[in-house]
């Protein structure tokens, strides 16, 4: 079976609730698929520009976008409604990571935001001045926020209150180029990319009071 998805090159493929195909591209809009028989559901449509992230949560049959418009949007993926438009970054979103409680998401000028996953709520704008961010961000344990440094510098903040708990500095290697990638493993294991090197931090019980 084939169906005629958009009128540009795909750039984004995600399964839903094991029924269902979601797709996006230049054209700004999220086509939702039944996958055993490839007929489109419906459209997702809001955004202003290219949409260039897209992430599904199983658990509450929602799916998040982010677009090079600096917005991101939370759908229902049973109605098709768009739960809450999350706004207070500076041009394309860089990086977006969900957990049970918490969206992030990091954009240029070394600006991270935080937002309520339940109302949509901003509840921190982190931007460093003096720090200049790499865009990798990640969760870890539904309470800290990760984010990398230029320098090799991983970043720890309190999700709940925003601030910085912790700073690690990872060794600098003969060609400096930052963290570039940052994935949780099994909820307690950071896995940084920094240039041509991996490293990984395992925390057994982690929480900001034991950092």
């Amino acid at each position: 079976m084939m169906s005629h998805a958009h009128g540009c090159v795909i750039s984004t493929i995600f399964l839903s609730l094991g029924s269902r195909c979601l797709t996006a591209c230049e054209d700004k809009v999220i086509n939702v698929y039944r996958v055993d028989d490839a007929s489109l559901l419906y459209n997702l449509r809001g955004h202003q520009q290219s949409i260039i992230l897209l992430q599904t949560d199983e658990q509450t049959a929602t799916a998040q976008t982010a677009s090079e418009d600096g917005t991101i949007r939370l759908w229902d993926l049973l109605t098709g409604a768009c739960i809450h438009k999350l706004s207070g970054l500076i041009g394309p979103v860089l990086n977006l990571q969900i957990s049970s409680n918490y969206i992030a998401a990091s954009s240029l000028e070394s600006l991270i935001c935080i937002w309520d996953k339940s109302n949509g709520r901003m509840l921190h704008s982190i931007h460093r001045t003096n720090t200049s961010f790499t865009g990798a961000i990640a969760i870890i344990a539904d309470s800290l926020l990760i984010s990398g440094g230029a320098h090799n510098t991983l970043y720890f903040w309190d999700l709940e209150c925003g601030e910085l708990v912790y700073t690690i500095q990872l060794p600098i290697t003969n060609n400096c180029e930052g963290v570039s990638k940052l994935t949780v493993v099994d909820g307690s294991t950071l896995v940084i990319a920094v240039g041509s090197h991996i490293y990984s931090i395992v925390f057994p019980h982690l929480s900001p009071d034991r950092l």
